[in-house]
């Protein structure tokens, strides 16, 4: 039964580590349109991230290297990432990354419970912490989202993270390594990044709508511009007309000497 609680846990946190790694890439590049191979590594690295997790608490040099390898690949695959920028921004994201594990565990030290519950903690608390971090720095980054929903729903948003640490943290050390706590910490975690997901696509589609009426907006004044030069144009046409009429009876009268007419 354990075994099967270990196996719903680090599935719930290798979908979290890919929604990290590809929100992070989406901040900077523009998806490609889908392919076998943007599929394949997403795909590889969920079964790394399988294996990375059953794993857990036992660092190794090649697991390093390899779970770059495997977030490079995502970035180069699913996204227009030309140029060297993307080598910076990778080197940024897993030192971010493995910084806030490290401080992490550090701090699961100090409390009194076996080795394999606070490293799980620890991973978990780590994983929804870079959901924030990721977010944030992603609404940051794209400044133009904030001008669509107002500050304070950003930060009621992150409430919910800062709560399911709360929930997790009581699951998983008061509770005890059950299948069922592992079980609910796994639905928090793909909770978490239901919401954020959803959240982003909304503010998106708002965007979009915004930008739609601010763009029909100027084709109505486009539009009542050109109506209103139509309507000047035939106005002026006309009195040129006139103009013209005018003319050839002035030159009439001038021709015929009708001094009192011209």
């Amino acid at each position: 039964m354990y075994e099967i609680g270990e196996y719903i846990i680090n599935f719930g946190i290798s979908i979290v580590a890919l929604w990290i790694v590809d929100k992070f890439w989406s901040t900077f590049y523009e998806k490609k349109r889908g392919s076998f191979l943007s599929v394949f590594v997403c795909f590889l690295y969920l079964g790394f991230q399988m294996v990375h997790q059953g794993n857990r608490g036992n660092v190794n040099i090649w697991e390093v290297v390899l779970n770059i390898l495997i977030i490079m690949l995502v970035g180069v695959f699913r996204y227009h990432s030309k140029g060297r920028k993307k080598y910076f921004l990778l080197l940024l994201f897993y030192s971010v990354w493995s910084l806030l594990e490290e401080f992490i565990f550090f701090i699961m030290q100090k409390i009194n419970m076996e080795q394999e519950s606070r490293s799980l903690i620890g991973v978990i608390v780590s994983v929804i912490i870079m959901i924030i971090l990721v977010y944030t720095f992603s609404l940051i980054y794209q400044k133009e989202q904030q001008e669509y929903i107002p500050k304070k729903i950003h930060f009621i948003l992150l409430l919910v993270p800062a709560g399911s640490i709360y929930i997790a943290f009581n699951e998983l050390y008061i509770q005890g390594n059950s299948v069922f706590s592992m079980t609910v910490v796994s639905v928090l975690l793909l909770m978490n990044v239901i919401l954020f997901e959803l959240y982003s696509r909304m503010n998106e589609i708002y965007g979009k709508e915004k930008e739609r009426a601010v763009y029909e907006q100027r084709m109505d004044i486009i539009t009542d511009n050109m109506q209103e030069q139509k309507i000047m144009m035939e106005k002026f046409f006309r009195e040129k007309h006139n103009l013209v009429n005018e003319l050839i009876v002035l030159k009439k009268d001038a021709e015929e000497d009708d001094k009192e007419a011209v």
